[in-house]
């Protein structure tokens, strides 16, 4: 039988690559490497910070359960109220003293007065690049045709340069990730205008669970997420799998049900760039519904009984 995998982490499940200015406030339960920033690290992090309520993991970390990279000025702060079990680095927790001598950017990015640290509201946007044309998104059925032409692989959408114009609010019905096959990712840029997408759902089994369910090459920036994945093998709020381009100024509220990876930001990260993004929420491993197996134990007594 093929080894179960969950990783989760608070804003990334799995990173091969550079992720600088970020923080995650995510609650963590289950998986079999759960870290309250990171599930595993194998590129770069700098200048970063978390504080998790991980419980009930395999392997229970503060910041990352597993790291063969290269992590410098970080630090988490651990919340749990019963500490039943020491997280496998806590050499990485840090008081408030300490978190003070370390040489972030105070100018452009983080506010230096308070502890933990949080970003600057006026640093906490970031300019999306010139583009020939633009597609404005400022309804959910807009949003819906721009997804709906990115999954049928329409290149005009695919590879579009696309602004939202006004907040979104879903008021909980299912959204269709765009990208949602890694055959047809996105690959274009999506400039959020410092606009919030809200009280989505996306349900049902599916190999990628986000905002943009696959990304290859994009640029997402300036923009918050507030929404519900399950049954997603990757999932993360702006994105389950990326790979390569960057995500910047960007934040994450969202309740995620893990199966494979998952992060409160990006569920798999494969050569991308992390700059100045956020994550908030919960994140729980998927679990098969133990009660089922009572209403199975008089079938089998049956069976036996009958022969």
């Amino acid at each position: 039988m093929k080894k179960k995998i969950c990783l989760m982490g608070g804003l990334v499940g799995l990173s091969n690559s550079y992720i600088k200015d970020c923080y995650a406030m995510v609650k963590l339960s289950g998986g079999q490497s759960s870290g309250g920033f990171i599930g595993c690290n194998y590129g770069e992090i700098y200048n970063s910070w978390c504080q998790t309520d991980s419980k009930r993991g395999k392997i229970m970390a503060g910041f990352a359960a597993k790291n063969e990279g290269i992590m410098e000025h970080i630090f988490y702060i651990d919340d749990r109220k019963k500490k039943k079990k020491e997280f496998a680095d806590s050499e990485l927790a840090l008081d408030s003293e300490s978190i003070q001598n370390l040489p972030w950017d105070y100018e452009r990015t983080w506010n230096r007065d308070e502890v933990p640290r949080r970003f600057k509201e006026d640093a906490f946007h970031i300019e999306s690049g010139a583009a020939d044309e633009w597609i404005e998104i400022d309804s959910i059925e807009g949003f819906t045709a721009f997804a709906d032409g990115v999954n049928r692989g329409n290149r005009q959408y695919q590879y579009a340069a696309c602004r939202l114009t006004a907040d979104l609010d879903f008021q909980g019905k299912k959204l269709i990730p765009i990208g949602e096959d890694d055959a047809l990712p996105f690959k274009g840029i999506f400039d959020g205008g410092n606009h919030s997408i809200t009280n989505f759902k996306i349900k049902g089994k599916r190999k990628y669970g986000g905002l943009f369910g696959c990304l290859k090459d994009a640029k997402i920036v300036n923009l918050t997420v507030d929404g519900m994945i399950q049954g997603a093998e990757y999932s993360g709020g702006i994105a389950g799998m990326m790979e390569g381009g960057i995500i910047s100024c960007c934040g994450s509220a969202i309740r995620i049900e893990a199966k494979k990876y998952a992060g409160g930001l990006v569920g798999k990260n494969r050569d991308g760039i992390l700059i100045k993004n956020y994550a908030v929420g919960l994140i729980h491993e998927h679990k098969r519904p133990w009660f089922l197996l009572l209403f199975l134990i008089p079938l089998l007594l049956l069976l036996l009984k009958l022969g």
